[in-house]
């Protein structure tokens, strides 16, 4: 099993047992008293999730280990129900009796034993024998396989070859590149090409990963790969067979595929299945309260306020660059009066093009809000690198090595760069590349607290001020 596999069954695993124990704990509840309040409800969920996360955790019911080994996980459930139980039957000790009665409170232990066992075992039956089924022809449907190549033709890259014919549902493996001479002597049996074409053709094939059987100290040619690869959104994984090897590189774990450690060149959490899901539902749940509850009422008032103040539409509408270098429609409210230079001039400090109520509503980041809009649909994200226009992706792709790194990331609304200071205007390429670090910084270290920090720091810095707010 790959991380991507492992990454996908422990959601699943998480979210099915996430039901099934509040499931049986409001069945415990329902069944065993005629008279209990809201706070009792309230109480008695929360202990039930709080005990059974933390004593599967202690059983590491969740790990790798565990969920690749069928045998494994029916034992740790198993234990982690029964300590559980354990540990709610020493809790009514402690109850005090006058607020309910022990006979209720030992008929609602049982019923919930009963429940929550009959449901574990039909969940891991699913696991068991419609998991693989779930894997083979519904993910297959709705993701189609990644399209990959591989650098190198030794054993390395024999061996995860193997590896991606078995895994075919995740991954399809189109061609290998060798600087070998002579190649008619290759073992390999797919299409082999020179080492120098491979960013060419994964460019040209719509390829989002090539792993290299090589390391770069040993392969003068990859540190310019490397640099071509990231500037066309194409990720360089390296394939060690113990996780180690001399290079210039920082090179971190990220993967494991038929006993050879997967290599990256920056650790990168949103690549794990879990938490991109848990970065979209935060994205979801802090849009839709935005559209319901804020815009509702913000977007009359501050397009009449527009319409006044000048003429033309009350949204801006403009394409800016996103995820994987892909174009999208990004929305605002027009806070300058139209003009043939929105397209590739920025917001200047005193710029005449912006209206009075605009220079407000820059100035207080109003004129951002409808790109919650965007967030909603998908298309951005609350946090996460700021969009660029067309014309400054192009501009400075050519002049920052690392610049296209962020858009492996969707763009969001603000961002790790904006509360640090570097937002509005950025003439100068310095400047620009100390806002990309920062992007990369929050690319490497994203959590989901770390989105949350940056909402509120966000908040703060508008009703604080700030300097290039114009």
């Amino acid at each position: 099993m790959g991380n991507k596999e492992f990454q996908f069954l422990r959601s699943v695993l998480l979210f099915t047992d996430f039901v099934l124990i509040n499931l049986a704990g409001t069945a415990s509840i329902l069944l065993s008293y005629d008279n209990y309040s809201i706070l009792f409800f309230a109480l008695s969920i929360v202990i039930i999730n709080v005990s059974w996360l933390s004593i599967a955790y202690f059983f590491k019911l969740y790990t790798y280990t565990v969920i690749s080994a069928i045998e494994q996980t029916y034992r740790q459930s198993w234990r982690t129900l029964a300590v559980q139980i354990l540990f709610l039957y020493g809790l009514i000790l402690f109850v005090n009796y006058s607020f309910v009665k022990l006979e209720f409170l030992n008929r609602a232990i049982a019923v919930y034993f009963v429940t929550t066992a009959f449901l574990i075992l039909i969940s891991r039956f699913f696991q068991t024998y419609l998991a693989e089924f779930f894997l083979k022809n519904l993910t297959a449907k709705a993701v189609p396989p990644r399209k990959i190549t591989i650098i190198g033709d030794n054993d390395k890259a024999q061996q995860l070859a193997e590896y991606f014919h078995k895994n075919d549902r995740f991954y399809e493996l189109l061609a290998f590149f060798s600087d070998r001479n002579d190649v008619k002597q290759s073992n390999i049996k797919s299409p082999l090409y020179p080492i120098q074409d491979c960013v060419n053709y994964a460019v040209k094939n719509n390829v989002k990963e090539i792993y290299s059987t090589v390391l770069p100290s040993d392969h003068p040619e990859l540190a310019d790969l490397v640099k071509k690869a990231e500037a066309n959104m194409v990720r360089l994984r390296f394939v060690a067979g113990d996780a180690t090897g001399n290079t210039a590189y920082n090179l971190v774990e990220v993967d494991k595929m038929n006993q050879m450690s997967i290599m990256a060149l920056r650790n990168e959490p949103l690549d794990i299945f879990f938490n991109r899901v848990k970065k979209r539902a935060f994205d979801i749940v802090v849009s839709s309260f935005v559209i319901i509850f804020v815009m509702s009422w913000l977007t009359p008032l501050l397009g009449l306020l527009i319409k006044l103040s000048s003429k033309g539409p009350v949204f801006f509408v403009q394409d800016r660059s996103g995820k994987d270098n892909e174009t999208f429609r990004c929305f605002k409210f027009r806070s300058m009066t139209v003009n043939s230079d929105s397209d590739h001039k920025q917001a200047e400090k005193n710029d005449t093009r912006i209206t009075k109520i605009g220079a407000f509503m820059r100035k207080t980041s109003l004129d951002e809000f409808p790109q919650f809009f965007n967030v909603f649909m998908g298309d951005m994200s609350l946090c996460g690198p700021r969009p660029h226009m067309l014309k400054h992706t192009e501009e400075y792709s050519k002049l920052i090595d690392q610049y296209m790194i962020r858009h492996f990331l969707k763009p969001g609304v603000t961002g790790w760069a904006q509360i640090n200071g570097y937002r509005g205007e950025t003439t100068d390429p310095v400047l620009m590349e100390r806002r990309v670090e920062h992007d990369i910084w929050y690319m490497e270290n994203w959590s989901l607290m770390l989105d949350i920090r940056i909402i509120f720091l966000t908040v703060f810095n508008i009703f604080k001020g700030e300097e290039n707010a114009y």
